[in-house]
């Protein structure tokens, strides 16, 4: 770069540019455009400049003046910045005249959650940023629509969703089961598990017994199978006719009662008489009555259940009896099947190491079909006096228990 004349850069500072400055060094003390030159401000005040620093800085005002302008221009640019702050939608907590710079942190409020009293620069701001409140609900409204989807291709309908100990859970409802509410499943869990009734539904049908098992139990009883039944479970009533009573008609019974023993009432009064009744004291009556006191722990174990309490009543007692939900004689029947032995007359012909099977096989039955409910005696005299003895069920003392305490047997309890 060629060196400067004198009057170039006499011409620059006074005409060149509008600032007012005058150059007061001689041409006579001019040597180049790096000393030192005297200048006179527009308002009087003499300052010292390189022309390098004139060109690179635009300083052709004394500092005074140079300040003057900063400020102005400072003010001019907090103006800007404060309404920007508005603009996205933030509540500014400062002055236009704070603003210093790009990169300091200013104070705002964020119109979508008033209260809080938030930071950012300027610089920050402009590159999208903001609110951390909002960009978290933002963040979440993102996933919530990634969860919705999830849920609805499933076909429920999504309800929203709730964190617990970090773990995201999705609520939801399944149109098959309105009654049933909201329900909510782990995320984890969702891919595999679904609407718990539509669960159980499913875990039905796979236990469901198949149609062909159950017609060859009616014809092994001799039971003429009606094609009209419309089986749904072990409980729902079907239909059927005794071949060797057929004057009786059509008689109706369930799966759960005729896979156990013959429900037609000729062939129970047939199978009740003589050496056939299960209480023949010349049978099976003397191993029955020995069993029994085989079977104190669970009986114990029982009792302790359900904390020396009757089971309908609640009463506290030291007088309670026992009652098997699933029939003593039933698991009796069970244990001689599976050990392949026969009913004798009496205890003396079986060996000591087929009463230990038996006695074995009859407590892990017992402890298989769960554990017994405590009756206060005379609550357990009413319950056979209406179902009998032998062949019990569990659905039998649901339907008693109902019925006992709804008062159906107050008539019964003074007897007794």
């Amino acid at each position: 770069m060629r060196k400067k004349t004198y009057e170039e850069i006499k011409h620059y500072i006074e005409e060149e540019n509008d600032k007012g400055c005058k150059l007061e060094t001689s041409k006579e003390d001019y040597i180049n455009t790096h000393q030192k030159l005297n200048l006179r401000c527009k308002c009087g005040t003499p300052f010292s400049v390189s022309f390098h620093e004139i060109i690179s800085k635009n300083k052709l005002q004394c500092n005074e003046c140079g300040f003057k302008i900063s400020g102005e221009k400072q003010k001019m640019d907090g103006a800007f910045v404060y309404n920007f702050y508005i603009e996205r939608d933030l509540i500014p907590q400062f002055k236009p005249e704070d603003y210093k710079n790009a990169k300091i942190k200013l104070p705002y409020i964020c119109s979508h959650h008033l209260g809080v009293v938030q930071y950012i620069s300027y610089d920050n701001l402009k590159h999208n940023k903001g609110c951390k409140y909002c960009i978290i609900d933002k963040n979440r409204s993102v996933r919530e629509q990634g969860y919705k989807k999830i849920v609805e291709d499933k076909g429920y309908i999504y309800v929203g969703t709730i964190y617990k100990n970090k773990v995201t859970y999705y609520q939801y409802k399944c149109p098959k089961h309105l009654e049933y509410g909201v329900q909510e499943i782990s995320s984890s869990n969702f891919k595999d598990e679904g609407c718990v009734l539509c669960g159980r539904e499913k875990q039905g049908l796979n236990r469901r017994v198949k149609i062909d098992v159950i017609k060859n139990v009616f014809k092994n009883r001799d039971y003429e199978y009606y094609e009209g039944n419309d089986y749904q479970g072990n409980t729902s009533p079907l239909k059927y006719k005794c071949n060797k009573h057929p004057e009786l008609g059509w008689q109706e019974t369930t799966y759960a009662n005729i896979k156990r023993a013959k429900t037609c009432i000729k062939c129970i009064y047939e199978g009740i008489s003589g050496e056939n009744h299960y209480l023949w004291k010349g049978g099976i009556s003397p191993l029955h009555n020995y069993l029994r006191y085989k079977i104190n722990d669970w009986k114990r174990d029982s009792l302790k259940q359900y904390n020396f309490c009757c089971g309908i009543t609640g009463i506290q007692s030291n007088n309670l009896v026992v009652h098997h939900m699933y029939g003593f004689n039933l698991i009796l029947d069970e244990v001689l099947f599976e050990l392949n032995l026969d009913i004798r007359k009496e205890i003396n012909l079986y060996s000591d190491k087929e009463l230990l099977l038996i006695e074995n096989l009859l407590v892990k039955k017992h402890y298989e079909y769960g554990l017994g409910i405590p009756l206060l005696p005379y609550i357990h005299d009413i319950y056979h006096k209406v179902y009998g003895r032998g062949n019990n069920t569990q659905e039998e003392f649901n339907e008693f228990k109902i019925d006992y305490l709804n008062g159906k047997y107050n008539d019964l309890k003074e007897v007794s």
